[in-house]
C-alpha cells in the first residue's frame, strides 16, 4: 500500500520547529516584488503615499523577509545617490513606525537589521 503524502501524522512526528521552505521562499519573492516596485516609484512627489504604504506592510514583522527588505532599500540608496535622502527618511520612517507599533521597550528589528547590513558594508571595504 503506498502511503498519501498528505496522511496524518502525530504532533510527535511532525518537524514543528522545521518552517516550509518553499513557502519561505515564496513570501521572501512576493514581499521582494512589493517592495522593489515601490522603490522604483519613489520621488520627491510620491515619497509620502509611498512611505505610507511601506509602513502598513509592516516589514519589520517578519524576520524571514526583512533582510531582503533592508538589502532592497540599501542596494537602491547606493545605486541612487539623487535619492539617498529620500531613502535614508523613509528608513527613519520605518524606525519610527515600528517603535510606535511595538511600544518604547520593543528591541526595534528595523533598525538593528539596517545597521548591520550598514556595518557589514563597511567592514567589507
Amino acid at each position: 500500500m503506498k502511503r498519501n503524502p498528505d496522511a496524518w501524522k502525530p504532533n510527535v512526528m511532525n518537524s514543528g520547529n522545521n518552517v516550509d521552505l518553499a513557502s519561505v521562499e515564496a513570501r521572501i519573492a512576493k514581499v521582494r516584488k512589493e517592495v522593489r516596485g515601490l522603490l522604483n516609484k519613489i520621488t520627491l512627489t510620491t515619497y509620502a503615499d509611498l512611505t505610507v504604504e511601506m509602513i502598513n506592510k509592516c516589514v519589520w514583522k517578519d524576520e524571514d523577509t526583512l533582510p531582503t527588505v533592508v538589502e532592497l532599500i540599501f542596494i537602491k540608496a547606493v545605486e541612487e545617490p539623487t535619492f539617498v535622502g529620500l531613502y535614508s527618511d523613509l528608513c527613519y520612517a520605518l524606525h519610527k513606525s515600528e517603535q510606535t507599533m511595538k511600544g518604547a521597550s520593543h528591541r526595534p528589528r528595523f533598525f538593528c537589521a539596517i545597521i548591520r547590513k550598514c556595518q557589514r558594508e563597511m567592514e567589507s571595504i
